[in-house]
């Protein structure tokens, strides 16, 4: 009970950060991935003019190794939580984020989740562009198929949109706060729990219903889907114990 207070006062910010931070827009990101003998080299830029936030938020997909993230050349700390990464930009009003990451040969697909709306994004494998977009929104998501044909020819590359992920963000941001906050204390509150199996059941119905709509493709829905419910039966798991 003592920590709920402390979470609520918490949410709107989170809310706000996830939710584009109107004075976070991205100017301009580009994905470079070159194909090694033991995986992929992806190297991202992310170029932000007129910045007034403290915080931004990343999206790195699974399986991704040896991450380096650089401020205008300087190696930054960050907080992670599943795929979200959380940076600390210290208002600067301009700056260049550098990603660089390797991801294992046997990984098939790449994604990319944008959590701020973006002017000019552009993905190149083997320096060939297999895609460009303008002006996209802050739920946008780019996949495309690493083993499919070569990047010169049509690849199985999409992109959809949808808020199911700044949901997903502030649920596993969330999560992360009250799981380490319960461990300080030696307990997990049961109407902090509570409130978290609605945050999480809420993000599994809009899920549920992007799906219906087509604006999620089978697998995505499935690996996400499956994730979710993992965690509220663990909150319930959690519930049961307190109450017996």
């Amino acid at each position: 009970m003592k920590g709920l207070p402390w979470i609520c006062a918490l949410l709107p910010v989170l809310i706000l950060c996830v939710h584009g931070a109107a004075a976070i827009g991205i100017d301009s990101y580009t994905v470079n991935i070159e194909k090694k003998d033991k995986g992929y080299d992806v190297h991202e830029s992310i170029i932000v003019e007129n910045n007034t936030e403290m915080s931004m938020l990343l999206w790195i997909q699974d399986g991704a190794k040896n991450i380096e993230i650089k401020l205008n050349g300087k190696n930054m700390s960050y907080n992670r939580t599943d795929c979200i990464y959380l940076l600390n930009i210290d208002n600067v009003s301009s700056f260049q984020l550098s990603v660089n990451y390797i991801l294992p040969y046997n990984v098939s697909v790449f994604q990319k989740n944008l959590m701020y709306r973006c002017g000019v994004f552009s993905v190149k494998l083997d320096g060939k562009i297999i895609y460009e977009g303008i002006n996209l929104t802050g739920d946008s998501s780019i996949r495309f198929d690493l083993k499919g044909k070569s990047a010169g020819e049509k690849n199985y590359l999409y992109i959809y949109t949808s808020i199911i992920f700044a949901f997903i963000a502030v649920a596993s941001i969330i999560y992360a706060v009250k799981a380490r906050k319960g461990a300080e204390e030696g307990f997990y509150d049961s109407k902090i729990l509570k409130e978290e199996r609605g945050l999480l059941m809420g993000v599994l119905k809009e899920l549920e219903k992007k799906y219906k709509n087509k604006e999620i493709e089978d697998g995505v829905y499935t690996e996400l889907k499956e994730k979710y419910k993992k965690k509220v039966v663990d909150i319930v798991r959690k519930l049961e114990e307190q109450e017996s």
